[in-house]
């Protein structure tokens, strides 16, 4: 275990800060973009909890060492997704950075790692769903969360960046 990943599982603010610098190496998305969701700590805290304190420092760690070069990086990715024990976390990492919500874990994972956790597909948080990376994206609200602003009914749709 490297120096970083153990004063992770010391102090609080330090393990943010790792977590944040892993879902960088993950997602891609920069420090800025994942600082400005404010949802940061809330993740970090609650895969932490998932996973537990040992585990999860070890899967940090992992995403820290990803290569920055596309094709050892393209590698990396690989073996790490298809890891027993990183893959279906990893996954799962992107996705409640997307979306805000923790997915339903394969049985033979649960059953394995964390047999004392519920194994079902929660929303993390209001908060994490409304903040979730899939809107920016997708230039979109999140339905029910976020209004779009008064009057904005009566104006024509800007075209979309990707078209």
């Amino acid at each position: 275990m490297t120096n970083t990943a153990s004063a992770a599982g010391s102090h609080a603010p330090q393990r943010v800060d790792v977590f944040l610098q892993a879902s960088c190496k993950l997602l891609e998305f920069s420090l800025y973009q994942l600082q400005g969701t404010g949802v940061a700590a809330t993740l970090c805290e609650f895969c932490r909890d998932y996973v537990g304190p040992e585990r999860f420092d070890g899967w940090m760690e992992q995403l820290l060492e990803l290569p920055s070069e596309p094709l050892a990086k393209e590698q990396a990715m690989f073996k790490l997704l298809n890891d027993d024990f990183y893959g279906p976390i990893t996954r799962n990492l992107q996705m409640v950075w997307y979306l805000g919500s923790w997915l339903q874990l394969p049985e033979s994972w649960q059953q394995r790692y964390a047999p004392d956790k519920p194994n079902t597909s929660v929303v993390v948080s209001s908060q994490t769903y409304q903040q979730g990376l899939v809107w920016p994206l997708l230039d979109a609200h999140p339905p029910g969360a976020k209004q779009q602003g008064w009057a904005v009914w009566s104006r024509p749709p800007l075209p979309a960046a990707l078209g």
